[in-house]
């Protein structure tokens, strides 16, 4: 099972609910300089939810001037910490899965 939480930029900071630990270690990046949206509160699960999750991933959009969500962010920063998207992680999730079923 995986699941969904979002980052917020518009509540003040405010948690709520479980965070799960960062997917995406920094050294991946191999010192390359990148750009992450960053935010500064989220919307999490409940810890039952999340603790029985065998992975999680934000669903976050960005929309463009014209209110047409064209993009949608693969991995997000928050806290100096790198996150990855709900469709990144249910891929891992899936690549693993049928992995072990040879």
């Amino acid at each position: 099972m995986v699941l969904g939480y979002y980052f917020t930029s518009d509540r003040d900071g405010r948690n709520n609910g479980e965070l799960p630990s960062p997917g995406v270690v920094r050294s991946v990046f191999r010192g390359r300089d990148i750009a992450f949206m960053n935010w500064t509160g989220y919307g999490g699960n409940i810890s039952p939810l999340a603790n029985a999750a065998a992975s999680a991933g934000f669903f976050n959009s960005i929309t463009d001037d014209d209110g047409v969500v064209r993009s949608l962010p693969l991995i997000t920063e928050f806290g100096g910490r790198h996150y990855e998207s709900l469709a990144l992680a249910m891929i891992r999730q899936s690549v693993n899965r049928a992995s072990s079923w040879t």
